[in-house]
């Protein structure tokens, strides 16, 4: 068994074909990579939550369907893309991969799932301030937290620019759909109790 840190490249993991490699996270935060071989490997890849123990197990692969972009915007944990097990999660949870090469998840119905960020979508916007400023009014948005994934699109640059004057919070996810660009107004209903 060997301890390794949680960012050892995914390829030097695929090498060892008949080893186990487990990312172990504390407080949503990666800390450790633990590679087993032998007698000592139970599954391909996995992961641990701690303290809560959350864990989950599988056969390392992307999401190889894809469906459109639902209700709510599922952030999985930090160590699940690590672990490739992103599809694994997508199965279990009984939610979809709606863009390639995201580690994001949507679904229709109000789920809940302990590697899971749930957040409910207000409106899709493009990364455009003007387009984003009248999506923020509409909703009474006053204080934005900004989240990028998978976008190339300077986050702190729009931030400057736009003036959000209403009452509520919520998240601004920069990321892609259809391969384009997009800002998508969200409501965290469910910071995963890991």
């Amino acid at each position: 068994m060997v301890k390794t840190a949680p960012g050892v490249p995914r390829t030097d993991l695929d090498t060892y074909r008949m080893s186990e490699a487990e990312l172990i996270s504390v407080q949503r935060e990666l800390k450790e990579c633990v590679v087993a071989f032998g007698p000592l490997k139970r599954f391909t890849r996995g992961m641990i939550e701690l303290p809560a123990g959350t864990t989950l197990q599988g056969e390392p692969g992307e999401p190889q369907e894809f469906a459109p972009l639902g209700s709510y915007l599922l952030d999985p944990h930090p160590a699940v893309p690590r672990a490739d097990l992103l599809a694994v999660l997508a199965t279990q949870a009984g939610v979809w991969a709606y863009e390639p090469g995201l580690a994001l998840l949507s679904s229709d119905r109000d789920i809940s799932h302990p590697l899971l960020t749930r957040r409910r979508i207000l409106g899709v916007s493009t990364v455009d301030a003007k387009a984003i400023q009248v999506l923020l009014r509409a909703y009474d948005i006053g204080r934005v937290t900004l989240v990028k994934r998978g976008s190339n699109i300077d986050a702190d640059v729009l931030q400057r620019k736009l003036k959000p004057l209403g009452t509520a919070a919520a998240h601004l996810v920069f990321t892609k759909v259809e391969g384009r660009n997009v800002a998508i107004l969200t409501i965290d209903e469910s910071a995963a109790e890991v």
